[in-house]
């Protein structure tokens, strides 16, 4: 949860069906390198708190203008 007071431990939403860690991103605006950059910070984060749990993991970005 995001008042924990480690953030949201990388993980806006878990499924344990299939094991997967949802990790969402809604910017006004991103650049490709930003977006790449945080995308290897939440899964390698998420790999960190979530590995015994975590078989899939998945990052949508909710950006509505797309990349320059």
């Amino acid at each position: 949860m995001p008042s924990d007071p480690k953030g949201d431990l990388k993980c806006d939403g878990y499924r344990g069906s299939d094991g997967t860690v949802f990790q969402s991103d809604a910017p006004d605006a991103m650049k490709l390198d930003q977006l790449l950059t945080k995308i290897d910070e939440d899964f390698h984060g998420a790999v960190a708190y979530w590995a015994s749990r975590m078989r899939r993991w998945a990052q949508p970005s909710g950006e509505k203008r797309g990349l320059p």
